[in-house]
This record gives structure tokens, C-alpha cells and sequence, in this order.
């Protein structure tokens, strides 16, 4: 997907009902892509799909988590997902280069999903974007890795 969607106001933004909407949804958050070091992005949506305006960037990842990072997400989701009740999370890592999917980036998307599962929130197949594309990795992308 080249097309770079328009970006609209979360009241205007349609819900994310399928894995191509929220693809297409962050595709309209990055916009035109390249990235000057790791990050993960989170972003909530509301019980019916509705984007908030809550959208989160934790800069200067590490290539590929340790069991502190999944320990601190953990506390993090928890607390935040606490305090503004029903929600679904969705993850997209972001990082410079054009390479195709890396180890790290299965080992953070395998521990997003765990996070996510363990709080009990609705699991969407994480995204990553680098410098050329934003592709989801897909649970068999994970099985893969095992």
C-alpha cells in the first residue's frame, strides 16, 4: 500500500473492524515512512473500534525485548488501560532500514501479544514499518519463530 490514507480526527475516523483497517489506519499515522531509530507506537481504541486520541510512542527501543521490558509494558498496559476502562490496544514498531522482518522484530511482536493476552485485552496482529514498508506480522510470522 503505497497511498498514504488522509488522516482525520479520531471522532471521524471510522472504527477498526478488520486487520486491513487498522493497517490502512496506521499507514495514515506514519505517513510517508523513514525513521531515525526504534520506536513502538500503541495506540487505543474504544470497545467498538473507534480510534481515541490516545496514541503513545516510546522512543529508543531496543533491537529485540528482555523480560524487564515485558515486565514494564505489563505495569504500563495495566495502569493505563485501568484508568480508561474497556479498550483494545494495537502495537506497530517502526525502525530505520529496508530489510525484511528480523528476529527482534518477531520477539517484540510474540511479546506484545503475550502482554496483551495476559491483561485480557483484544489481540490485533502487531504492525512494523521500517524506511520501505508497513506490514503486519502475522501469528505465522511468530509460528515461525518458534
Amino acid at each position: 500500500m503505497d497511498e498514504i490514507p488522509p488522516l482525520t480526527n479520531p471522532e471521524n475516523t471510522p472504527p477498526v473492524r478488520t486487520q486491513a483497517d487498522l493497517e490502512r489506519l496506521w499507514r495514515a499515522l506514519m505517513g510517508p515512512l523513514g525513521f531515525g531509530g526504534r520506536s513502538l507506537w500503541m495506540l487505543l481504541l474504544e470497545e467498538d473500534g473507534r480510534p481515541t486520541q490516545h496514541l503513545v510512542q516510546i522512543e529508543d527501543m531496543p533491537a529485540a525485548p528482555d523480560e524487564q521490558e515485558e515486565q514494564h509494558l505489563g505495569h504500563f498496559l495495566a495502569h493505563l488501560v485501568g484508568d480508561l476502562g474497556p479498550c483494545q490496544v494495537a502495537f506497530l514498531l517502526s525502525r530505520p532500514g529496508r530489510d525484511g522482518l528480523t528476529g527482534g522484530d518477531r520477539a517484540w511482536a510474540s511479546l506484545l501479544t503475550g502482554v496483551l493476552s495476559r491483561e485480557g485485552l483484544r489481540t490485533w496482529p502487531v504492525h512494523r514499518a521500517n524506511d520501505r514498508e508497513l506490514v503486519v506480522i502475522a501469528p505465522d510470522d511468530l509460528a515461525a519463530s518458534a
